[in-house]
């Protein structure tokens, strides 16, 4: 302890630092453009982590166009209350981390739903039809998020 106090030895990495460090090191493999922007702008900021309901929808349930006007991405897209569009989120889900962006909206009543839960925030995650054997499914996770500077 005394050593961290005299700056002695560094406090190890976030969790968020170390997936965007594996992440810029290609162990998830080519990243796009968006992904890497993502990455690097988490190993700025070093967010906190935040208590998320986490849900997911898929085309059943909106159209091809988000509230920002941009098309839902599968693998990119998150729906998100509170924060401006483009800003990044990365999620602890049970299968890994996941990296998304918000640019789409949903209801404040998710919100109150959330809290009910015992979460801080909800989010809403896209996923394409392909994925139906997770929707429908709800998680309490951690999430961290990151402006979109």
């Amino acid at each position: 302890m005394m050593l961290f106090l005299l700056g002695l030895l560094s406090c190890p990495p976030s969790i968020p630092q170390t997936v965007a460090t594996k992440a810029l090191a290609g162990d998830f493999g080519k990243l796009a453009p968006w992904q890497e922007k993502g990455y690097r702008a988490l190993l700025k900021a070093d967010p906190k982590p935040q208590v998320a309901w986490v849900t997911q929808y898929s085309q059943y349930e909106c159209s091809t166009r988000t509230a920002s006007g941009r098309r839902v991405e599968s693998g990119r897209t998150l729906a998100m209350l509170d924060v401006p569009f483009g800003t990044y989120v990365l999620i602890d889900l049970p299968a890994g981390y996941t990296l998304r962006q918000v640019w789409d909206r949903g209801s404040r009543a998710n919100i109150r739903r959330a809290r009910s839960r015992g979460a801080e925030t909800w989010v809403d995650v896209y996923v394409s039809t392909r994925s139906r054997r997770i929707l429908n499914r709800s998680f309490i996770r951690r999430v961290w998020v990151i402006g979109n500077d």
